[in-house]
């Protein structure tokens, strides 16, 4: 019953506050797909995937702030953030609402993606309703949707008035973004970290550093997965449509990072090895 999920909650999270400083937990972030079933560490308290239905967590606020509540008393009060969208649909907006009360629980900080959750990555994000919460509320706001490069960024940073931003999508596509976020926040060109990450000793850097990750958290998942977000990382390089190829075709995380070595010279400009 999704009665039950601040039991579960807190069941699930206390093992999780033992090794970690801060929590950040979604609300009102789910997809389609993750309707089917309580995603994360709070499915694992069930025995049986838990279905959601129009009463729960999603729609209904004052489940969602019960599960808040236990997740904060759980993680311990000004530790736990939230992520939540607009509402389930325009007929069931609550960001405002829901982060006040957020905040009146303990919440450290409030992250917003302003879309709301039926609208999956459809349409733009409303990037006022981010001016709205930041207003409304006095611990950070944090905003997330449409971050896709570090310009991206620091507009909506002083557009809004948020008080940091998050990249999701636009860190898959390249995580290099942090390192020229930080570059387009100092304004200015050419420091060491944007040298590193514009060139391309900086690039095989960040491949190797992503691979050595995957290979030590999931070794057997994460294979399939590199050969496609590698690639993205080159898109518009010299020699990125070979390296693609190269990749692509890779059956082990040995001969992936031979590959890396390999284009390391060109991707960031000159000429391929033979």
């Amino acid at each position: 019953e999704a009665a039950d999920l601040p039991i579960a909650v807190v069941n699930s999270v206390d093992p999780i506050a033992l090794h970690m400083k801060l929590v950040d937990a979604d609300c009102l972030c789910t997809t389609e797909l993750e309707q089917r079933a309580i995603p994360g560490f709070i499915a694992d308290a069930f025995p049986e995937p838990l279905v959601l239905t129009d009463t729960d967590v999603l729609r209904d606020l004052p489940n969602a702030l019960d599960v808040a509540k236990a997740v904060i008393r759980a993680a311990g009060e000004g530790t736990c953030g939230f992520k939540l969208r607009l509402g389930w649909d325009a007929a069931h907006e609550v960001f405002l609402p829901l982060a006040r009360e957020l905040e009146k629980l303990g919440a450290a900080w409030v992250t917003l993606h302003p879309r709301y959750a039926a609208q999956g990555f459809g349409g733009m994000a409303r990037l006022e309703a981010i001016t709205q919460t930041v207003r409304a509320l006095s611990i950070p706001v944090i905003a997330s949707g449409d971050l896709f490069t570090a310009e991206d960024g620091a507009r909506v940073l002083h557009a809004t008035g948020c008080s940091a931003v998050m990249y999701a999508r636009g860190a898959l596509r390249d995580p290099r973004v942090f390192a020229l976020h930080k570059q387009a926040l100092a304004g200015t060109e050419g420091s060491h970290a944007a040298d590193e990450a514009e060139g391309g000793m900086g690039l095989a850097h960040g491949m190797r550093r992503h691979i050595a990750l995957a290979r030590q958290y999931a070794p057997q998942s994460a294979f399939l997965k590199m050969r496609s977000f590698l690639p993205r990382y080159a898109k518009g390089a010299d020699g990125a449509k070979a390296l693609r190829q190269a990749i692509i075709a890779c059956t082990g995380w040995d001969e992936m990072e031979l590959v890396i070595e390999r284009f390391e010279g060109c991707i960031g400009g000159g000429e391929e090895h033979a």
